[in-house]
């Protein structure tokens, strides 16, 4: 399968899978979620099992990890990458454009766990056929909240009027793939409005996506996104599936390949 890079003359570069056979039937574009990139093992799957159906998938990388052989590295915004804020949001309009421009048509914007925040905020700037949220965090303060759920008073240190605490200073966050997180970047995620209040004007239709086994607060979160114009909006749930679907890609895949395929 044909694997292209792509760069909007910007610092964001990204992954291109490219069916092999046949005419491409659609374009979507891939946002993944906090500390995941291109290569990760959900993305890489979700693009490639979109190829097979026909689908061109750009997958965003909005990390600083090195693409590799395909294009080398690029820098890291300051603070977190992930962060919704106008550069990066400036980034991710610039990149649609550009694989739109290549490769033709209007793209779906495909938005994982925090990445569907950028694709809700890239969907007011850009033409796009739909939105397809896979188990969108509500907000960053819920995101927070279950990352420290253990550790409470970490939080209330760090996010608290007139805190003492460095914005420099590294919090160490107890998760493996997400080890630690400035004051700074936690204040502003805590800060950052929910989900459900970017996607409340958006006027394409929104799909969906979540695991029977997700954590309340995404599942509480995608109903609420479905319950703003439930005539224009879908909510599909993967039996078994986790936030991550290990085991269950393929399912996940197949549900978002979908509505694609139907434009």
């Amino acid at each position: 399968m044909p694997i292209e890079a792509i760069s909007a003359n910007t610092s964001l570069l990204g992954l291109v899978h490219i069916p092999d056979t046949g005419s491409p039937t659609a374009l979507a574009v891939l946002i993944h979620g906090a500390a995941s990139d291109s290569f990760d093992g959900l993305v890489w799957r979700i693009s490639r099992e979109l190829a097979e159906s026909g689908i061109i998938c750009a997958a965003i990388n909005l990390s600083a990890r090195s693409l590799g052989r395909y294009a080398g590295s690029f820098h890291r915004f300051s603070g977190w990458p992930w962060t919704a804020t106008e550069p990066m949001v400036a980034e991710v309009e610039a990149f649609v454009r550009c694989c739109a421009d290549r490769y033709g048509g209007h793209p779906a914007l495909i938005g994982h766990s925090w990445g569907s925040h950028l694709v809700a905020l890239a969907a007011g700037r850009v033409t796009c056929t739909h939105l397809s949220l896979v188990s969108p965090i509500g907000s960053g303060r819920s995101m927070l909240e279950a990352m420290f759920a253990d550790r409470p008073q970490v939080l209330d240190d760090v996010t608290r009027p007139r805190s003492e605490v460095d914005g420099n200073d590294l919090v160490h966050t107890g998760r493996d793939n997400l080890p630690f997180l400035s004051a700074a970047t936690i204040r502003d995620l805590h800060s950052q409005p929910a989900l459900a209040d970017l996607t409340a004007d958006v006027s394409q239709e929104i799909h969906v996506f979540v695991g029977d086994r997700e954590h309340e607060s995404t599942l509480r979160a995608a109903r609420d996104i479905v319950a703003q114009q439930p005539s224009r909006r879908a909510l599909t749930s993967i039996p078994g599936a986790g936030h991550f679907y290990r085991g269950k890609e393929s399912l996940l895949s197949a549900a978002l390949a979908a509505p694609v395929c139907q434009r």
